[in-house]
């Protein structure tokens, strides 16, 4: 596996936006009503937003199994996926690890999925408030501090 920061081109961004929508439909989708989801996708799928963020990708033979993609003005993480079959392999963690040793800020939020609490937990972070919805948009603000 290789971590590399990744450069949104019409040839991957395909690939960037399967992956995202394949992994939020399983994981993630349960937990909204469908003005959420539709939401989601709006952002997930807008491709001049998703190139103003920082992309770091994990590749295997080539292919994208995981993606993070970072708001860097704010240190605040917009996406973070892993291919299904590949969850609890350290892919999210080496993503992550990369991110810190590039950027090395001082805090980092991100507004995690119920899905995604107990990973976020395992990387440091800690939730800032209980659950909150906005437009349909189910999610628990929550910060990682560097020591």
């Amino acid at each position: 596996m290789q971590i590399i920061k990744l450069i949104l081109t019409n040839k991957n961004i395909n690939e960037v936006i399967q992956l995202i929508k394949q992994t939020f439909l399983e994981f993630v989708a349960p937990d909204y009503d469908e003005p959420g989801i539709n939401n989601f996708f709006k952002f997930a799928e807008d491709e001049d937003l998703l190139k103003q963020l920082v992309f770091y990708a994990a590749l295997h033979n080539n292919k994208i199994i995981g993606i993070l993609a970072v708001d860097v003005k704010l240190n605040h993480i917009c996406l973070f996926f892993v291919d299904k079959d590949l969850h609890n392999t350290g892919i999210g963690t080496a993503l992550f690890k990369k991110f810190l040793n590039e950027f090395m800020p001082k805090a980092v939020t991100v507004n995690s999925s119920p899905f995604a609490v107990k990973v976020y937990e395992k990387l440091g972070f800690t939730a800032t408030s209980g659950r909150q919805v906005s437009d349909g948009i189910v999610y628990i603000p929550m910060r990682y501090s560097s020591k």
